[in-house]
């Protein structure tokens, strides 16, 4: 169990770029129940009623059960539902396409199963009701109830998994079956991208009527980005616009401050309506990152990279002569959004120095060659 644990530590199940539903119960009895009966509202196409084939090689969790109307008076009075003050007369108003009891009927006022399921429970005992899925009967002073299953059938089915198990089916497959249509990750998986072309950069969007003007804005800024250094990019970028800053922040695991991210030729951006009239320089700063990383030697120090970046995008950048660079690495890899946000800030102090001093020809070529030590060592000071 342990090991089961730890590989699969982290990973969850996606629809749509957003975490799915995965409700369980211990047994379906045979018959999987639609997402509908827990919330109307839940969009989960991988949540249907249809029969569970494993779950019903085994006993499909077959029970028998009595209560007496007494009982199931005090029960439903303990969940505050008050019923016409005469003798129960239970019956079976509607059923779900599973089969199981969606209305009940109780004195001419109608409860939904789930309900009394629940106050049954509660006031006598989770063994008493089990599940909806049963027949019953109505003696006078008893009602008698023979159903399958316990709980209430979305989603995987316990006692299916464990068959599937014993079928030496992996997680894999087990929550393939029961989720159809899902991803697993650790990252969001499921998103349906469509591609909105450019001549120099590729768009991908879940929501191409609102983002085409991303593709101006980017081809803009990909011109600037070459311009600002003389270089071309070695290969066609993409930039990946997410529909909800939760997406982007579960996908690239960002802070939400962070307005977009670069991996490769991938530019991961925040949706473009929160960035606003950001959305020019930001995918201008995202783009020199992309034209340096193509490039950069490997080992070059985090401080030149961002720094140079900053410079790139503001030569009229105060400079900064004496920076502990150092410290400045650390807090650029720090989670703390603070001590990131002054340590971009001396970084791009420390680089618009060195421009001041040795040129910006210099500089470019440095990324490729690496940054002399005795250029460092004219901005240090005493690390502490």
């Amino acid at each position: 169990m342990d090991a089961a644990v730890t590989a699969t530590e982290a990973e969850l199940l996606w629809y749509e770029g957003r975490p799915a539903a995965t409700y369980y119960s211990r047994s379906c009895g045979g018959a999987l129940e639609d997402a509908h009966l827990l919330d109307p509202l839940l969009n989960a196409p991988y949540l249907r009623a249809r029969e569970d084939r494993f779950c019903m090689r085994r006993d499909r969790g077959e029970w028998s059960s009595e209560i007496s109307k007494a009982e199931l008076r005090q029960a439903l009075l303990a969940s505050d539902i008050r019923l016409p003050d005469r003798r129960l007369f239970v019956a079976v108003e509607r059923r779900s396409s599973s089969g199981r009891v969606e209305v009940l009927t109780i004195n001419g006022v109608k409860l939904p199963a789930g309900t009394v399921r629940l106050a049954v429970g509660r006031a006598l005992g989770w063994d008493r009701l089990r599940s909806d899925l049963y027949e019953l009967q109505d003696d006078g002073e008893q009602i008698f109830f023979h159903g399958r299953g316990q709980g209430h059938g979305v989603g995987l089915c316990q006692a299916g998994a464990e068959a599937m198990g014993e079928a030496h089916q992996d997680y894999h497959q087990i929550l393939a079956y029961y989720y159809p249509g899902t991803l697993l990750g650790i990252n969001a998986q499921g998103l349906r991208w469509q591609a909105l072309g450019g001549e120099t950069v590729e768009v991908l969007t879940t929501h191409p009527e609102s983002d085409q003007k991303v593709v101006t804005a980017a081809e803009r800024a990909l011109h600037q980005a070459q311009q600002a250094t003389g270089w071309t990019a070695q290969t066609r970028p993409q930039i990946r616009v997410f529909p909800s800053i939760d997406l982007y922040r579960d996908t690239t695991g960002q802070p939400g401050w962070v307005a977009a991210s670069t991996r490769g030729r991938v530019i991961r951006l925040q949706p473009p309506s929160l960035l606003g009239s950001r959305l020019d320089a930001t995918l201008r700063h995202e783009f020199l990152h992309l034209l340096l990383e193509d490039r950069a030697r490997p080992g070059l120090p985090l401080w030149f990279r961002e720094g140079l970046v900053l410079w790139l995008e503001q030569p009229g950048r105060a400079p900064l002569p004496r920076v502990d660079l150092m410290q400045v690495e650390r807090d650029l890899a720090s989670a703390d959004q603070q001590r990131m946000r002054a340590a971009y800030t001396k970084a791009g102090g420390a680089v618009a120095a060195l421009g001041k001093q040795y040129g910006r020809s210099s500089l470019l070529t440095w990324v490729t060659q690496g940054v002399p030590a005795w250029a460092s060592a004219s901005l240090a000071v005493e690390s502490r």
